[in-house]
């Protein structure tokens, strides 16, 4: 637990609720702005009933309060640090990203190039940056290309596409922060989820996009991969 949290009680409860504002407030600009990154109808080709309309759209409500859970489980676990407006920046995006992928079935690279950008940013302003550097590379890498590999024999054994474009290169962006251990770990997490997620879609005839599930792994492997046996622990700058 931070020291903030021991040491100060009282000042840690009004930064909780001030994060949770502020949480809150993103909450409401991820429900606001998710229609505008609607994909545009392709008019050479027939669209696919798939992406015709939104799979699902998350509610005002739900959106203000995941806001605010993130925010203040940012606050409460790495308290007044760098740590923690590297990890607001990355998951706001990821919340964005969710709620696009979740509605519209697509992950776009204007919020998949700012996660990476953070990441840069941060590792370079970090006392080891060169040791940032090759963990994080080194993460991406290997998540990245591990994931296409998956996705190619899975393709060639359903015949279909199995992991998207997006996907991928949303796993390969987080292996940035998350290195190469702890990188498997949220690959695991990510596919457990994605199963219950999966189950969940079909029952209700909904398409099932993996986003949601990469990023909810990604929240778990990055707030808690430490309590975790037998992984490192995550790249914190």
């Amino acid at each position: 637990m931070p020291v903030l949290f021991s040491d100060s009680p009282a000042l840690a409860v009004v930064l909780l609720v001030c994060v949770a504002v502020l949480g809150a407030l993103v909450g409401i600009l991820v429900h606001r702005l998710t229609p505008l990154f609607a994909p545009a109808p392709d008019e050479d080709d027939d669209a696919d009933p798939a992406t015709e309309a939104p799979s699902l759209r998350l509610p005002f409500l739900v959106c203000v309060a995941i806001g605010a859970l993130i925010y203040m489980s940012c606050l409460a676990r790495f308290g007044l640090s760098w740590a923690t407006l590297d990890y607001l920046i990355l998951f706001s995006l990821l919340f964005m990203a969710a709620s696009v992928d979740l509605t519209y079935l697509i992950l776009p690279n204007r919020l998949l190039v700012p996660m990476a950008l953070c990441w840069l940013v941060f590792a370079l302003a970090a006392a080891d940056p060169l040791y940032y550097l090759i963990a994080g590379i080194s993460g991406a890498l290997v998540l990245g290309i591990g994931v296409l590999l998956v996705g190619l024999i899975l393709g060639a054994i359903l015949h279909q596409d199995s992991i998207g474009g997006g996907d991928i290169k949303l796993f390969a962006v987080l292996g940035l922060f998350t290195g190469i251990s702890q990188g498997l770990l949220l690959l695991i997490c990510s596919c457990v989820i994605g199963l219950i997620f999966a189950l969940v879609l079909r029952a209700l005839r909904r398409p099932f996009p993996f986003g949601p599930a990469i990023a909810i792994a990604a929240w778990i492997v990055l707030m808690f991969g430490s309590l975790f046996p037998g992984f490192s622990g995550a790249i914190i700058v």
